[in-house]
């Protein structure tokens, strides 16, 4: 009887050793599994983040016609699927530099537009002026070049021409009374 006994106590040995081993396989797969679902749920969020990372980089390249380079930065940036959360706060901040700086250039290519037909227009303006002060001042030295004309015919006519005495009549003594003649044209 002493071998069944033995036996029996080796058999339920190697049970217990078999049931030890079980639970320990058992909870290497519910870790394994553990692991596998917080990779999936990563995995779910990453792709998550992918998508809306994608759908910014899809708006920014719209509106970055101009910006080749600059869209493919948001494109490759995007596409950075195993990226941690660190990469995607590195990720979302280039992201915001690269919006910033398209911003920025628009905003200066804008302003410059602005300032360039600013300056047309008041050139414009300053060649409609002088065009229109132009004439006037024709006009104006034309007159003055005509009043300057007759005085000069009128001093010239006073200055140069020997007077002329015309006869009056004359006194009651008999004396003659000249006086001067009036000019023709006057």
């Amino acid at each position: 009887m002493a071998d069944w006994a033995a036996m029996v106590e080796a058999r339920d040995a190697k049970i217990e050793r078999l049931r030890e081993l079980l639970q320990y396989e058992n909870q290497r797969a519910d870790a394994a599994i553990d692991r596998e679902e917080t990779a999936e749920k990563a995995a779910e969020e990453a792709q998550a983040e992918v998508e809306r990372l994608a759908s910014l980089a899809g708006y920014w390249e719209h509106r970055a016609e101009e910006s080749a380079e600059e869209a493919a930065q948001l494109r490759s940036a995007w596409k950075v699927s195993h990226a941690t959360g660190e990469s995607y706060r590195r990720i979302t901040r280039d992201l915001n530099e690269t919006v910033r700086e398209l911003l920025s250039a628009l905003t200066g290519r804008t302003s410059e537009r602005d300032r360039y037909r600013l300056a047309w227009l008041s050139a414009r303006r300053r060649a409609a002026d002088e065009a229109n002060f132009a004439t006037e001042a024709l006009e104006i030295r034309d007159a003055h070049i005509a009043r300057l004309e007759a005085q000069l015919r009128d001093l010239r006519e006073s200055t140069h021409a020997p007077p002329r005495l015309v006869a009056a009549g004359s006194t009651d003594d008999g004396d003659e009374v000249w006086r001067l003649a009036e000019r023709e044209g006057r």
